[in-house]
C-alpha cells in the first residue's frame, strides 16, 4: 500500500514543479502574446472584424489558453477586441460615430489636463518632450515608421500630461490612445503634409508649455486632436 502512495507523491511533486515553472514564465509569455496581438491589430495585420479563436492563438504562441484569454481580456479593456455571446472574440470595428466620440473625449480630457499639468512641468519634462519630437520628426535618422510614430506620439502626450497628477484620468486617456491607435497610424500615413502638420502642432504645444501659457496650450491641444478627427472622418467615410 505504501509504494503506490510514494509514487503518487513523487508524481504530484513533479506536477507541482511544472506548475511553478509555468507560473514563473507566465508574465513574460502573457506580455509577449499581448504585445503581439496589440501590434497586429494596430497595424491592421488583423483587420476589423477578424475572429480571434483562443485555441488557434494558443497554438500559434505555443501556450495554453490561460495567457491568451488574459491578453484578450486586457485588449477588450483597451477597446481593441470585443466579445460576443456564442461567437467569442473579434477585432473590434468602431463606427464613425464611435471613433469621433473617442477623439472628442481625448480633446476634452487632454486639453483640461494640460492646463493642470503646466504649473508642475519641470525643465526635465520639457527636455524629454523635445527629444521625443526630434525622433518624431526623424531628426535622428531618415524615417520613422508608423508603429514608432504612434508610440512616440503617446510618449510625448504622456510626458506633458502626467505632471498633472491625475492618475485615473491618465488611465482613461491611455485607453483612448490605444483604442484609436490604428486610426492615428492611418492618419499619419495619409500624406507627408499630414505628418508635417502634426509635427508643427506638437511644436506649438511644447512652446506654449515652455512659456507657461495654459490657455494657448489648451487651445492647441484641443485643435490638434480635433483636426485629426476631422481628417479621419473624411477618409474613413470614403472607405466605409
Amino acid at each position: 500500500m505504501k509504494q503506490p502512495k510514494v509514487a503518487a507523491s513523487t508524481n504530484a511533486s513533479l506536477l507541482d514543479g511544472d506548475v511553478v515553472a509555468q507560473r514563473e514564465a507566465y508574465p513574460t509569455l502573457h506580455a509577449r502574446i499581448l504585445d503581439s496581438l496589440r501590434e497586429d491589430i494596430l497595424s491592421a495585420a488583423l483587420p476589423e472584424g477578424t475572429p480571434l479563436r483562443q485555441d488557434q492563438l494558443a497554438a500559434r504562441y505555443g501556450a495554453s489558453r490561460i495567457p491568451v484569454r488574459e491578453a484578450l481580456l486586457q485588449l477588450e479593456g483597451e477597446g481593441l477586441v470585443r466579445q460576443q455571446a456564442n461567437r467569442g472574440y473579434t477585432v473590434s470595428k468602431l463606427s464613425l460615430a464611435e471613433i469621433s466620440e473617442e477623439f472628442d473625449l481625448r480633446a476634452m480630457l487632454e486639453s483640461d489636463l494640460i492646463m493642470r499639468a503646466i504649473p508642475h512641468l519641470k525643465r526635465k519634462h520639457l527636455a524629454d518632450a523635445k527629444e521625443v519630437l526630434d525622433r518624431l520628426e526623424g531628426n535622428h535618422r531618415d524615417t520613422v515608421d508608423a508603429r514608432e510614430w504612434g508610440e512616440q506620439n503617446w510618449l510625448f502626450h504622456r510626458i506633458l500630461l502626467e505632471p498633472a497628477g491625475r492618475d485615473r484620468t491618465m488611465r482613461i486617456i491611455q485607453t483612448l490612445h490605444r483604442s484609436g491607435g490604428r486610426y492615428v497610424r492611418m492618419h499619419m500615413s495619409l500624406t507627408d503634409s499630414t505628418k508635417r502638420g502634426a509635427d508643427q502642432e506638437h511644436r506649438r504645444l511644447l512652446r506654449a508649455c515652455a512659456e507657461r501659457d495654459v490657455h494657448e496650450a489648451r487651445r492647441v491641444m484641443s485643435e490638434h486632436i480635433l483636426l485629426a478627427r476631422d481628417e479621419l472622418m473624411v477618409v474613413l467615410g470614403d472607405r466605409r
